[in-house]
């Protein structure tokens, strides 16, 4: 599934807000991405 700026965007505001499940969904989405760019980068 692929996530849009907007959905990030709305992630960093909740966890702003106090909320720490939108933590650990932008986490998730980091490591997904530095996975991804390690693959790349490793091929």
């Amino acid at each position: 599934m692929a996530t849009t700026s907007h959905e990030v965007t709305k992630l960093l505001a909740d966890w702003s807000n106090g909320d720490q499940l939108a933590l650990e969904q932008l986490m998730r989405l980091v490591e997904g991405e530095l996975r991804q760019m390690a693959h790349r980068y490793m091929a």
